[in-house]
């Protein structure tokens, strides 16, 4: 999976201000586009997790509107 350079740029921006990396993972199994968690007590990762295909699908859906 390659992130966008923005995409890379704001995950950046989250793991300097909080102090905790972040996860970014493709999870097939979501019945939703995407989910996350925010590190918090002994939990010290961000994690997001987005099903492929729907993303894909998101994306396909978006551009065939403009």
């Amino acid at each position: 999976m390659t992130l966008r350079e923005v995409t890379r740029t704001v995950i950046g921006l989250v793991e300097n201000a909080s102090g905790c990396p972040v996860v970014v993972n493709e999870d097939a199994s979501l019945k939703t586009l995407a989910a996350s968690r925010i590190a918090r007590g002994a939990n010290r990762i961000h994690t997001i997790s987005f099903d492929p295909e729907l993303a894909t699908r998101f994306v396909a859906n978006l551009l065939s509107v403009y």
